[in-house]
């Protein structure tokens, strides 16, 4: 009986631990539910027309941009959407800081969307979760060559495109990384595990309770618990 007592006592505290184990792998794994920002978004994008003048090859789709967002202070990282164009791929910072140190939010190939009021930035945020549209080209001027617009939000880059008459444009969706609908299942299958454990160590419980009542082992088969029966012998 000490023994099984004990054998119940060490499943108890495997059970503990192992409960205990699946909520750090849910944190650990799930940023986002341990904390409430800054938040992880990927845009994928998709090319609807696509066109050159000088260029040797079309210019395609962007490459999906990765980024995140502080709802606690309204600010965005990474927000870089980058193009292949005809020759190279450009890249255009949406949320890099600009070195010219006024207000002006673009510079360079740079727009620090940060540097504006935090109602628009929260305007725009909720456009980009809305989905939309994206358009980048090139002209054959020198200097001011290159264009590109996100969601509405649009500016020219100095002297970093090629300056071969490319044109792109298409649609794009945003999405949360990982994805709720992900963490949805990833916490249903800790929790099918946590409960398969759970019955199992209930149904340990069970027998010890009955070993108790009846006074035998739990290993101890059934026909040596109640006898082997009284022969009688007649004549």
């Amino acid at each position: 009986m000490k023994i099984a007592i004990f054998q119940l006592r060490a499943s108890t505290a495997a059970f503990v631990l192992m409960t205990f184990g699946l909520l750090v792998v849910w944190l650990v794994v799930c940023p986002s539910a341990a904390q409430a920002s800054p938040i992880t978004y990927r845009i994928d994008y998709t090319l609807v027309s696509s066109s050159t003048v000088y260029g040797p090859i079309l210019p395609g789709a962007p490459l999906s941009t990765i980024f995140t967002y502080d709802s606690s202070t309204d600010l965005f990282a990474g927000l870089t959407m980058i193009w292949p164009s005809s020759t190279w791929s450009i890249a255009f910072g949406f949320s890099a800081p600009c070195g010219f140190g006024g207000p002006n939010p673009w510079c360079g190939s740079s727009f620090d969307v940060n540097v504006l009021n935090p109602s628009f930035r929260q305007s725009y945020f909720a456009d980009l979760l809305d989905g939309g549209t994206w358009s980048a080209s090139t002209t054959v001027i020198h200097s001011i060559d290159s264009f590109v617009a996100l969601a509405g939000l649009g500016y020219f880059a100095l002297s970093t495109g090629n300056d071969m008459g490319d044109s792109a444009s298409g649609t794009f969706t945003t999405t949360q990384v990982p994805e709720p609908s992900s963490l949805l299942l990833l916490g249903a299958g800790l929790a099918s595990i946590v409960v398969a454990k759970f019955r199992k160590f209930r149904a340990q419980g069970s027998i010890l309770r009955a070993s108790e009542i009846t006074g035998t082992s739990p290993e101890q088969p059934r026909r040596q618990r109640y006898g082997a029966g009284t022969r009688t012998r007649c004549g």
